[in-house]
């Protein structure tokens, strides 16, 4: 089982290009059960996810979930028995209840949810190289001392946007597939933070019991709450995976939370309520501008390359 957990708020566009680069970029795309579970904060911005949702609705490993209660929708999403699992009706039933209860749930058995993985995504992240999903989870699967694959770092990203400054790539070894494999404890900056959710892959059965163990009411929330625990994992799972050059990256040309001080982009046509106009007026992000682009940064604003099409009923 593999999953793919999109965040997005208010960004229609972007979010359709993180989907098109996603489904151009992953040949084994069909394989991954993806959820957008999304948040608007204006009719215009419900209008136009549910044109996304008509545009998508043939792909039936695609799913678009509209938000109610964060942590309890996140974790609806995240559990990892099967559909017809007595487990999973019952975590569907107490996944509304306080963490605190639901920290004791990890006596559950984990068998069932061996060989099940998660990727996190946000919509501004945009897939930049061909890739097997099936790759990355081999290499997962092989190498027992690793906490997840990133697939926003390589040796191409020595500057770390966040702090706008220039980070030291860790020792690397190859993985028997060739992948970049490093420990992340010893990490500089990016390096050092392993446990993120804008585009990087982990078993799903530990994401989502650590995801129990915290509180969280939006994807910052749960970001930090679960990279405070990274250190519960530096003896079993000290290494991290990364392919040699940059698979994805995040555009971060405009802001839609004021949880988090993080760095973005400041270009007054490239915030949210500009970028709704274009799409409305048929603006589309071109994905395969950025083919073989190789960032500096997990994070690194870019123009936006667009395109208009023919606007169709489904957008």
């Amino acid at each position: 089982m593999i999953k793919a957990l999109v965040f997005s708020k208010d960004r229609a566009l972007q979010l359709q290009a993180t989907l098109e680069s996603l489904f151009l970029h992953c040949a084994d795309v069909d394989s991954i059960q993806i959820s957008v579970l999304y948040t608007c904060s204006s009719a215009q911005y419900t209008r136009q996810y549910l044109q996304l949702v008509g545009k998508w609705k043939n792909k039936q490993n695609l799913t678009f979930v509209p938000q109610n209660k964060f942590r309890r929708d996140v974790l609806n999403i995240l559990i990892p028995y099967p559909a017809k699992s007595i487990l999973r009706k019952v975590l569907r039933i107490f996944s509304g209840l306080g963490y605190r209860f639901l920290r004791l749930l990890s006596f559950l058995p984990m068998n069932d949810v061996q060989g099940s993985y998660i990727l996190f995504l946000v919509d501004d992240a945009l897939f930049i190289s061909d890739f097997r999903i099936a790759d990355l989870i081999d290499d997962l699967h092989t190498n027992l001392d690793v906490l997840g694959f990133s697939l926003r770092l390589g040796r191409n990203t020595t500057h770390c946007y966040t702090r706008n400054v220039e980070q030291r790539l860790p020792a690397f070894m190859t993985s028997s597939n060739g992948a970049l494999k490093y420990k992340w404890k010893d990490g500089d900056l990016d390096f050092g933070y392993p446990l993120e959710v804008s585009s990087s892959l982990y078993r799903i059965g530990e994401i989502f019991f650590l995801a129990n163990m915290v509180p969280f009411n939006n994807p910052n929330e749960m970001e930090g709450n679960m990279a405070a625990h990274v250190l519960d994992f530096a003896n079993k799972r000290p290494f991290l995976l990364c392919q040699k050059r940059s698979l994805a990256f995040c555009n971060p040309v405009n802001v839609v939370q004021n949880v988090s001080a993080n760095r973005t982009g400041e270009v007054v046509s490239h915030s949210s309520t500009q970028l709704a106009k274009l799409f409305d007026q048929g603006y589309r992000i071109k994905v395969d501008a950025y083919n073989n682009f190789t960032p500096v940064s997990c994070h690194q604003e870019v123009s936006l390359n667009l395109k208009k099409v023919e606007l169709r009923k489904n957008g």
